[in-house]
């Protein structure tokens, strides 16, 4: 079943008439594009869709909203305590029972 390896083949040599295809269908696009930025048929999109927007006149309120109430005064927080650090360390583990 795999007594040949896939790169093991002879490969073809790839035809003059892919090449010479691709080289026209490419410059068909390009000449395409080239035409259509010509030509200003994207211009007359920007200007069809620029005619459909619309302005909108903003006009300041006429009072001022009255002042909200002034927010309690937020409580001081407490002071934390330093940490002590123990004076005796222990040397030996405590021992393991079966429900501790």
């Amino acid at each position: 079943m795999f007594s040949t390896l896939i790169e093991s083949t002879p490969h073809r040599r790839p035809s003059g008439r892919a090449g010479l295809v691709s080289a026209l269908v490419h410059s068909a696009l390009i000449a395409a594009a080239v035409y259509a930025t010509a030509s200003g048929a994207a211009s007359k999109a920007v200007a069809s869709a620029a005619s459909q927007a619309q302005k909108i006149h903003w006009v300041k309120p006429a009072a001022q909203p009255a002042a909200a109430p002034a927010a309690p005064a937020p409580k001081p927080k407490p002071k934390a305590r330093p940490v002590v650090a123990p004076t005796k360390v222990p040397t030996t583990t405590p021992p393991i029972g079966p429900y501790a």
